[in-house]
């Protein structure tokens, strides 16, 4: 009687929830944490003013039709135990709890407006829930105890339909895909905590079709790998993985986008010799990719590709004893880039960005304290912007910039102590400009190449050193009209070098060295 009563209390929470246009994701276990998302009823509560290009997952509020229409209930206690619900109409529900070994639950919804509940605690379970019809909503909870070799599936076909899994302990596998054929506004969520100690984790998939989906997927423990997959347009991606410390532990994350205005959102967190591997694909205009990596004595590794214009991808990365690895490829025109990894303790920094087109624009930013900072970027096009700014400490910078196309600007910006900063930049086309500022202290030395093959390019090194660091510039320019600006200072015995190699008519070098040895 104690349980019919906690059911129907749900039953009637939940239908007040949707009423309310708010759906509440409340966690298992007490003492976690408890999520709210707000949304307006039959409305998408938009992108939100969130981090991450306002990546905020807003679910849809569903209306239902009132209660008790058809209400089905199971209860099973013991082993092999299998569960089937039909229910055809609308505003049906079906409950389902399974308590116990090689437990089979599955439940067919068509209709409007129907819900289907599915709480299985034991080993070798599986769940499938299949809602055909608008405003359908699943909730799927494996776990407690030791629940292993899990399984959860979740199809709903039409609009605004919300399907929430939530899986315990390991190798668990979670599946939600949603279709739409011209419809939008579906909603999924999967919650999976893995144990720690480098288990064998969990897989998680969401995908979904249509236009205004949402798709969040969190995984707490090792070795997890959540997929998300989205077709259409203005669809939102979040992906929030934690590996929790046990030794190699390795969080995987895949999402794919195609279409216009959609976005995408990875955080990754590992611990003691963990990894963490992002890979976003989107296909179209104005998309936006945000990946955040944290890792301790690990690695962080994220590849990012862009195709279409107007695109937008955004890397963050923080290695402590550990190493960031960075790839973003990006084809078309007014695309942005942009790369800020940390490196502390010995880490590794290292940053490869690549744009084919027009108008395009890449910034890195590297800071390494007793590490290493290497970035590569190229850009192929007109009108294309560069800018590199690295800090080592302790450490080495090393920069290379290859722009191919008239009008590119490239910036380099190094500052180094006990250290050494290396750049070299390639220009190919008309009316480029090249900008190299480069500061060495306490035995910090300086390396600058600036290669320019093109007429009216422009040409600028300015390096600075102190206590017995070196200076060394090389600037060739092959064309017409070029200019060449080179200014080096150096102090208490630093030493200044600057070749300037000009072929063409009307070429103008200027070199300026002050202090320490001059050649």
């Amino acid at each position: 009687m104690k349980k019919l009563l906690l059911v129907m209390a749900l039953i009637f929470s939940t239908s007040m929830i949707f009423a309310q246009g708010k759906t509440v994701l409340t966690s298992h276990d007490e003492g976690e944490d408890t999520e709210e998302h707000e949304g307006k009823k039959g409305e998408k509560g938009g992108e939100g003013q969130g981090e991450c290009f306002d990546c905020e997952i807003t679910p849809i509020a569903t209306t239902l039709i009132a209660p008790g229409y058809n209400y089905s209930e199971v209860n099973q206690f013991d082993l092999s135990n299998i569960a089937t619900v039909l229910q055809i109409g609308d505003g049906n529900y079906s409950l389902i709890n399974q308590l116990d070994f090689l437990n089979t639950a599955t439940v067919t919804q068509l209709g409007y407006g129907n819900n289907s509940f599915i709480d299985q605690q034991g080993q070798e379970n599986v769940g499938t829930v299949f809602q055909d019809g608008n405003f359908n909503y699943a909730n799927q909870i494996v776990g407690s105890g030791w629940a292993q070799f899990n399984f959860a599936s979740i199809l709903q076909e039409d609009e605004y339909n919300v399907a929430y899994q939530r899986q315990w302990n390991d190798n668990n596998r979670a599946f939600i895909t949603q279709y739409s054929e011209e419809g939008k506004g579906n909603y999924a969520i999967q919650i999976q905590n893995s144990g720690a100690n480098g288990v064998f984790g969990s897989l998680a998939t969401i995908t979904q079709d249509g236009t205004e989906n949402e798709a969040s997927q969190k995984q707490y423990g090792s070795n997890n790998n959540a997929l998300a997959y989205q077709f259409g347009e203005k669809n939102t991606s979040v992906e929030d993985q934690t590996a929790t410390p046990g030794g190699f532990d390795m969080n995987m994350s895949t999402v794919s986008q195609n279409g216009k205005d959609n976005l995408s959102c990875v955080t990754q967190v590992a611990d003691l010799g963990g990894m963490n591997t992002s890979w976003v694909q989107q296909v179209g205009d104005k998309n936006k990719s945000a990946v955040n990596q944290i890792s301790t004595s690990g690695w962080n590794n994220a590849l990012a590709m862009q195709m279409g214009d107007h695109n937008k991808s955004s890397v963050i990365q923080d290695a402590n004893m550990g190493t960031d690895g960075s790839v973003v490829m990006q084809t078309g025109d007014h695309n942005h880039s942009k790369v800020e990894q940390t490196a502390t303790d010995y880490g590794i920094n290292g940053s490869t960005v690549a744009q084919i087109g027009d108008k395009n624009h890449s910034k890195v930013k590297q800071v390494a304290a007793g590490g290493m900072n290497m970035s590569g970027v190229m850009q192929i096009g007109d009108h294309n912007h560069s800018m590199v700014k690295q800090d080592a400490i302790g450490g080495m910078n090393m920069s290379v910039v290859t722009q191919m196309g008239d009008h590119n600007h490239s910036m380099v910006k190094q500052d180094a102590a006990d250290s050494f900063n290396t750049s070299w930049v390639y220009q190919q086309g008309d009316q480029n400009h090249s900008n190299v500022k480069q500061d060495g202290t306490t035995l910090g030395n300086n390396f600058s190449s600036v290669r320019q093959f093109g007429m009216h390019n422009h040409s600028e090194v300015i390096q600075l050193v102190s206590d017995a660091a070196w200076n060394q510039s090389f600037v060739l320019q092959d064309g017409e009209h070029n200019e060449s600006l080179v200014d080096q200072t150096g102090n208490l015995d630093g030493n200044n070098m600057s070749y300037v190699n000009q072929f063409g008519d009307h070429n103008s070098a200027t070199v300026t060295q002050v202090g320490g040895v001059t050649n």
